[in-house]
């Protein structure tokens, strides 16, 4: 899996930073100003920490070819006492899960 970072929804609060287990985010300065960015993409664990922390949800996971098809796209939401995961397939086809 690869996690993707929509830069428009992204607040820059260093939430992924500070919670990925691999390290694997930085802080990059742009010309809108410093954001972060995923380091190497293949050093993933796949953990979701960072998706989960992300308050504006500017963090998606995409998944591989072999699971979902090309595009599929998983994100969790925090609901009450559990977890909403939607799972968006490549045709727009959506299902969400309850853990």
């Amino acid at each position: 899996m690869a996690v993707v970072i929509d830069q428009t929804k992204c607040e820059a609060c260093g939430g992924c930073v500070n919670t990925c287990p691999g390290d694997l985010f930085c802080w990059v300065d742009g010309l809108t100003g410093t954001t972060v960015q995923p380091r190497e993409a293949s050093e993933c664990w796949d953990c979701l920490a960072c998706v989960k922390q992300c308050p504006g949800g500017a963090i998606t996971t995409r998944l591989p070819f072999s699971i979902a098809g090309t595009g599929a796209t998983l994100m969790p939401r925090k609901e009450n006492e559990g977890w909403i995961w939607t799972l968006r397939y490549p045709d727009g086809t959506v299902e969400t899960y309850t853990t």
